[in-house]
């Protein structure tokens, strides 16, 4: 059975933050399963040409067309990240709706996903001189993507038992990233526990 979510868009205007010209700022407001997350439009209005009930501003007035047109856009992009996540079958806040809306919680589907966030997020957390090799790692496991599956990236659904075992002969076969310092043994199982943490 799918998880239902009441999920809804409304717009509004943040009358605490009302600027030098009198304009207030607009606000999206998401809401899943009733819980809200608050994303700012980067548009705002005087306080009479906005329309409580559409929210937007008053459509008879010549300069709402263009805002009610991005409120519009917002709105659709912000319906695009709820249905992407449903899809992906992640966890849905509205809290994480308004994260992949702002771009900045993009899902870690490939292996050069995880290369990338591992280097970002996880990387700093090594010793220098432990985090310095996994630049031939992260070498090691493309050569071996772009040979064996003939592609430059591969979803991480795809990685399984054989993934692992063919990587191995593959440490054991190919050629080493420096020509003066083939892999040994040692060298191929470092490598392999990097990949396997």
């Amino acid at each position: 059975m799918k998880n239902l979510h009441n999920f809804h868009v409304l717009f509004w205007l943040k009358k605490t933050s009302v600027k030098r010209d009198e304009t207030i700022p607009i606000y999206a407001r998401i809401k899943v399963d009733g819980i809200p997350a608050d994303i700012s439009t980067k548009e705002s209005t005087l306080e009479a040409f906005w329309h409580s009930d559409l929210g937007r501003l008053n459509p008879r007035l010549k300069q709402a067309k263009d805002i009610n047109e991005t409120l519009n856009d917002i709105e659709a992009d912000i319906s695009i990240a709820f249905k992407e996540l449903k899809k992906e079958g992640r966890s849905i806040t509205a809290q994480a709706v308004k994260l992949r809306y702002l771009g900045k919680d993009k899902p870690v589907l490939t292996v050069n996903d995880l290369m990338t966030y591992h280097r970002e997020n996880d990387l700093k957390k090594l010793a220098s001189g432990t985090a310095k090799n996994y630049g031939a790692t992260e070498e090691y496991i493309r050569r071996f993507v772009k040979n064996e599956f003939k592609t430059k990236d591969l979803y991480l659904a795809q990685i399984d038992y054989s993934f692992v075992v063919k990587f191995e002969n593959y440490l054991r076969d190919c050629p080493s990233l420096r020509k003066c310092q083939p892999l040994s043994n040692n060298g191929i199982m470092k490598q392999f526990t990097k990949v396997c943490r």
